[in-house]
């Protein structure tokens, strides 16, 4: 096989980015045999239905100065194979007489004969530490951050623990009893709005897709409220995302309810963006100091917390809420220090 560069142009110029939904197949029988005779040879790693099987850790050995070898993954998917390298593109096979470019046979043919595509120790020498996965604490990826100190984390768990102990307990609320409790976490994160009225900080800040929450007529009928809560009608929006965010969620503050399947007496508020941390915490001692009925995810504020004290884990060239890459570039050279790698993993060859 040659190069990376050249890998990677090829899969460019078929228009094969990652994560893409309109990613092209190339349709050639001779190509679609020598897949399915190369993952033949290995058990599955994951195996979902018949239509549905994944072999995810294949090497490709590349040319250059010295060895090289990069990950990829094949799968077989209704009848087609896909080859994903990642971030560098997909390509998928199916039966066919199109003409189709000499890298597509070599990548499986340099795989096929690869001497170390099942050796750990050799694999090890010969990856690019960007195409490894990992594992460092934030501390060592936002540099330039202030922490907070173990005593500021442990004040925080202890004042929720105090708080649980109380057994604070709601009943149904009303509309406008949601927005003006809303209101004491927003002041608390938005202290230049206090001034703004419980609708118009929810207007301000929210995901705004409230699923009519905001059209009920009677804003402080608790049954009206309630009725609302345990309807179709609010599915699919957003309306308890009291902070926006466009990755994952911001800040999500439910409401008490109460159903037959449920007695969810209190308001929980959570957090889906790391950024958001210390808001969250804001948000959430105000409404402990106010005494409202409020409970949260304990590993979520164990997380938050890890997160603002810089102990919290990002994964490394791995996908995650919280991750970042390493490149091997000579500034991230004090990063590396502090990764723990993965262990390298392998496919077992069958009989």
């Amino acid at each position: 096989m040659k190069s990376l560069s050249v890998l990677s142009k090829h899969l460019e110029d078929v228009h094969l980015a990652a994560h893409t939904t309109t990613a092209r197949v190339v349709e050639n029988t001779k190509l679609y045999e020598l897949a399915e005779d190369l993952v033949s040879q290995f058990r599955p790693s994951k195996t979902y239905s018949k239509n549905d099987i994944r072999w995810t850790h294949f090497y490709l050995p590349l040319e250059g100065p010295k060895l090289r070898a990069i990950p990829f993954g094949i799968g077989y998917v209704n009848g087609e194979y896909w080859l994903g390298f990642d971030e560098l593109g997909q390509v998928g096979i199916k039966k066919g007489d199109q003409k189709v470019s000499d890298v597509y046979f070599d990548i499986l043919r340099s795989t096929a004969a690869f001497e170390h595509l099942t050796d750990k120790a050799a694999l090890e020498k010969v990856i690019p530490w960007k195409f490894r996965t990992g594992k460092a604490k934030r501390k060592y990826v936002d540099t330039d951050v202030d922490f907070w100190k173990g005593s500021d984390c442990r004040k925080v768990s202890k004042a929720y623990a105090s708080h649980l102990a109380k057994g604070l307990k709601s009943g149904p609320i009303s509309l406008n009893h949601y927005l003006e409790t809303a209101a004491i976490a927003y002041r608390a994160a938005f202290p230049d709005e206090a001034g703004k009225s419980p609708l118009e900080l929810y207007k301000a800040h929210a995901d705004l897709r409230h699923g009519g929450m905001l059209e009920i007529k009677r804003p402080d009928s608790r049954s009206a409220y309630n009725r609302w809560l345990l309807s179709d009608e609010w599915q699919g929006s957003h309306p308890f995302e009291v902070v926006f965010s466009w990755h994952n969620y911001g800040i999500h503050f439910a409401p008490p309810r109460m159903d037959r399947w449920s007695d969810a007496n209190s308001f929980n508020i959570t957090v889906g963006d790391s950024v958001y941390s210390q808001m969250y915490i804001k948000m959430l001692s105000a409404l402990m100091q106010a005494g409202v009925a409020v409970t949260t995810q304990q590993p979520m504020l164990n997380d938050a917390l890890q997160y603002l004290s810089g102990e919290l884990y990002y994964t490394v060239n791995d996908y995650s809420n919280n991750y970042t890459h390493y490149e091997g570039y000579a500034e991230e050279e004090e990063l590396f220090k502090h990764i723990k790698w993965d262990e390298i993993k392998v496919l077992k060859r069958r009989g």
